[in-house]
């Protein structure tokens, strides 16, 4: 078995929603909504940065209900087209955004 942690994945993930696709694209890109529903039940978000645009970042943390666990998380945007896409590279990363 080969153990090479420098091997590249790709998983895409198609979901259909009942909701107007303009909507839907918002609740992706925009921050008043996407703070409302991204993360596990309980745990809040705080976005310390949204640039929802191709080449943009975005760098967020995550914090338990009871403040135990803490986890900092970034996008990086590598296509975004309105109101029909939204792909990005998500990472584990520091508060200064350093991938880790």
């Amino acid at each position: 078995m080969d153990n090479n942690l420098n091997q590249s994945f790709e998983i895409a993930i198609t979901r259909v929603f009942d909701a107007p696709r303009e909507l839907v694209f918002k609740a992706w890109t925009e921050l008043g909504h996407f703070a409302k529903w991204w993360g596990p039940k309980g745990v809040t978000l705080e976005i310390v940065k949204m640039d929802a645009r191709s080449g943009g970042e975005f760098l967020g943390i995550q914090t338990s209900p009871d403040g135990n666990q803490v986890m900092w998380g970034k996008f990086a945007y590598q296509e975004v087209v309105e109101p029909e896409k939204v792909a990005y590279i998500r990472s584990f990363s520091d508060e200064q955004g350093n991938t880790v």
